[in-house]
């Protein structure tokens, strides 16, 4: 399941921006383990495919486009674990993900008639929107920081 390993990608990528800025670790935690959980919801509907309550709704996206996204967050990682990134580039980073799932809108790649699983979608989706929101803030932030 390439949302999931991507998912994971993401959570091991923020656990490493943790280590950029003291001032940004919890910040960058609680979202490494926000992205831990949908990686769990993910493996579930996973489940739920061989199961047959969830179906896979093909032409939503390209899982090479999931692969390029996985090569950058490791790109992105290494730069970080090496301290070739700043607070600033970290933020700019993970928002530049997080807004590339939001308009390749990779949840809608899952289809099901059952109103539980559908809110676990559109859960993954909000969650993702309100990334954005706190990593622009965060990116505001960390701008007055260094005025």
């Amino acid at each position: 399941n390439l949302l999931c390993a991507h998912e994971l990608a993401m959570a091991a990528l923020y656990r490493t921006f943790s280590t950029i800025s003291t001032e940004d670790a919890s910040f960058w935690n609680r979202i490494a383990l926000e992205e831990q959980a949908h990686a769990d919801v993910l493996r579930r509907l996973d489940e739920m495919m061989i199961s047959g309550k969830v179906t896979w709704k093909p032409g939503v996206w390209r899982a090479s486009d999931l692969c390029e996204s996985l090569d950058f967050i490791a790109a992105k990682q290494s730069n970080a674990a090496y301290r070739k990134m700043n607070a600033e580039e970290a933020c700019r980073a993970a928002l530049f993900i997080e807004r590339g799932i939001i308009e390749h809108d990779f949840f809608t790649a899952f289809e099901s008639a059952a109103p539980e699983i559908r809110r676990e979608f559109d859960a993954l989706r909000a969650h993702t929107v309100e990334h954005v929101q706190q990593l622009q803030d965060r990116l505001k932030r960390i701008g007055r920081r260094w005025r």
